[in-house]
């Protein structure tokens, strides 16, 4: 609850700067999203889910960057903009087969949130669950059918923080 608050007040303060988030423009950042350095992508991922559901496009092409932190950070953008953006979900159903726990957890969580409107990741989020039962950490199962219960109206998802 307390990143979409501040994602939330970091849109409200872009919408009173001309669409611009720490000084930057849209075109900023989306250039800034070919940096070498993942701090700075992470940061160009977050501040373009701060402009809203227009960038849903450029953020979703994050989720195959070589570096797990930005494709972390782009699930938690992607699951703040699904709300008013569909498309955002199908990038979200691809990170739930992510190589890293924490790209999976943050994609996982922000489908979960969704609730109902995310029913068309149920068919990953299965697939997910099976293959998540093979693996050490008893958590990750948990967490998936807690998601998967959420989207079909079966209690509410945690966000985690």
């Amino acid at each position: 609850m307390r990143r979409w608050i501040a994602s939330f007040c970091l849109v409200l303060a872009c919408l009173g700067c001309g669409q611009k988030i720490g000084g930057k423009s849209r075109a900023q950042w989306e250039a800034q999203l070919a940096d070498a350095d993942p701090g700075a992508r992470c940061e160009a991922v977050q501040s373009l889910g701060a402009l809203g559901s227009s960038s849903v496009p450029l953020i979703a092409k994050a989720v195959d960057d070589a570096d797990a932190s930005v494709r972390q950070a782009a699930a938690q953008s992607l699951g703040h903009l699904a709300v008013r953006s569909p498309e955002a979900i199908e990038p979200l159903a691809k990170l739930i087969e992510d190589a890293d726990a924490r790209v999976r957890e943050a994609a996982v969580r922000a489908l979960g949130l969704l609730g109902p409107e995310a029913k068309g990741a149920l068919p990953a989020l299965e697939k997910a669950l099976a293959a998540a039962k093979t693996r050490r950490d008893p958590r990750e199962p948990a967490l998936i059918q807690q998601a998967i219960g959420a989207i079909n109206g079966q209690g509410r998802m945690s966000d985690g923080a």
